[in-house]
């Protein structure tokens, strides 16, 4: 009965693993679209800026409205890109670097 019950709590492990890796790797798979966020403009709607970047991983509220947070993990850099909002919109557009 013991191996069984082994042999189960591996397989657990290894499927927690597995996810663990996955999550991981997702970060991984989808840099920014920078080109994307070269057309933000003030104004725009979130889900405009969405459209052109893609699904926001992060979110923080600030004094006068909140932040979206777009980052990825590639080759060991971090991308992260950070647009301020205002009453759904945006309120400013950040330097978008001229390649990654």
């Amino acid at each position: 009965m013991e191996e069984g019950h082994t042999g189960e709590r591996r397989m657990k492990k290894l499927g927690t693993i597995g996810v663990v890796v996955l999550v991981l790797m997702g970060g991984c798979a989808k840099p920014i679209n920078w080109q994307g966020a070269s057309q933000l403009r003030p104004g725009m709607t979130e889900g405009e800026a969405t459209a052109l970047v893609g699904k926001a991983d992060a979110m923080s509220a600030n004094g006068n409205g909140y932040v979206l947070i777009w980052r990825r993990y590639v080759n060991g850099q971090v991308q992260e890109l950070v647009v301020p909002f205002r009453d759904g919109r945006v309120l400013a557009v950040p330097q978008v670097p001229g390649s990654f």
